[in-house]
C-alpha cells in the first residue's frame, strides 16, 4: 500500500475513532439505536436489520426502513442505509440491506441477505450473509464475503437477552491482515411494563476496547417514544425521538455527542410491522 492511501485510510479511521488499520463496515445503525448511544443488539422489528439479525422475527408483514447519519457533522462521512424485511409464512423472515458509509475519498459498502425464524416461541435466531467493499481514492475497489450471527430468547415476559457476532472468521480485503474486524455483541432488555425499556449492552470489537452501552425508551403516547442513551469507550451521550405519522410509518430522529469529534445527528423513515 503506497504512502498517499495509508494517510487517506489512517485518517479516515483516525477521526471515527477507531483503531487504525481496521475496517469495521458499521455504517448506520439507524436512529433508534443511535438514540440509545449505539444499543442494538437488544433491537426487534425492522430496526434489527443493522443490528441483530435475529429481531427481525417479530415482522408480521412486508416492512423497510431507509435512514442516513453524519457522523461529526462532516458531509464526507455520511452514511446511508436502506433495508427491507419480508415474512414467508411459518418459515421465517427474508432480509436484504445495503449500507454505505462515507462519501469522499474512502467509501465502505456492506450489502446483506438475512433469513431469520422462531426456532420455539420464546427463541429467535437469525443469519446474514455479507459481500464487503471498500473504494479508496487512487486505490480500487477490494470485495469480500463474510457472515452474521444472532438469537433472542426471551426469559419470562419482561426480560430478553441477545446476542450477535459480526465476522467470527478472520479475513482479510486491502494488503493488511485481518483488517476487518470482527465484532461480538451480548446484551438484554428489560420491559417493566408496555410504555418502558431499559437495555444493556456489551459491545466488543477485536481490536478496539470493550464498550458498555445502555440506554431508556418510554412510550410518552402512542405515537410518540423518546430515548436516552449512554456508552463507554468513547463515553457519548445521546437522545432520540420517534412520531408516528400514519399506518406503522414513522420518523427517528437521534443525536449522539462524541467527547472530541463533535455531534452525530440521524434520521430513519421506516414502516414497521
Amino acid at each position: 500500500m503506497n504512502l498517499r492511501i495509508l494517510l487517506i485510510l489512517t485518517f479516515f479511521l483516525t477521526i471515527l475513532g477507531e483503531s487504525q488499520g481496521q475496517l469495521h463496515f458499521q455504517g448506520t445503525q439507524g436512529s433508534v439505536s443511535n438514540g440509545l448511544a449505539g444499543t442494538g443488539v437488544t433491537l426487534e422489528g425492522i430496526d434489527a436489520i443493522f443490528n441483530n439479525q435475529a429481531g427481525l422475527a417479530s415482522i408480521d408483514s412486508f416492512s423497510f426502513i431507509v435512514s442516513t447519519e453524519s457522523r461529526f457533522l462532516i458531509s464526507d462521512l455520511t452514511n446511508i442505509g436502506i433495508g427491507v424485511a419480508l415474512p414467508v409464512g411459518s418459515n421465517g423472515v427474508f432480509g436484504f440491506s445495503a449500507i454505505n458509509q462515507g462519501l469522499g475519498d474512502f467509501k465502505e459498502q456492506k450489502i446483506g441477505l438475512a433469513y431469520t425464524r422462531s426456532l420455539f416461541s420464546n427463541f429467535r435466531m437469525g443469519a446474514q450473509f455479507d459481500v464487503l467493499n471498500v473504494t479508496i481514492l487512487n486505490f480500487g475497489n477490494r470485495t469480500t464475503g463474510t457472515f452474521e450471527l444472532g438469537f433472542m430468547a426471551d426469559i419470562g415476559k419482561q426480560f430478553t437477552i441477545s446476542g450477535h457476532i459480526f465476522s467470527p472468521v478472520l479475513i482479510s480485503i486491502t494488503e493488511e491482515e485481518n483488517d476487518v474486524n470482527s465484532r461480538i455483541r451480548v446484551g438484554g432488555t428489560y420491559a417493566p411494563s408496555d410504555k418502558i425499556k431499559v437495555h444493556l449492552e456489551i459491545d466488543k470489537w477485536l481490536q478496539n476496547p470493550l464498550s458498555i452501552r445502555g440506554g431508556f425508551e418510554y412510550q410518552a403516547t402512542q405515537d410518540i417514544a423518546i430515548r436516552i442513551g449512554i456508552s463507554s469507550e468513547p463515553a457519548s451521550y445521546s437522545i432520540g425521538l420517534s412520531y408516528n405519522l400514519f399506518n406503522n410509518f414513522s420518523i427517528d430522529g437521534s443525536y449522539g455527542t462524541h467527547p472530541t469529534l463533535g455531534g452525530l445527528p440521524s434520521m430513519s423513515l421506516k414502516s414497521d410491522r
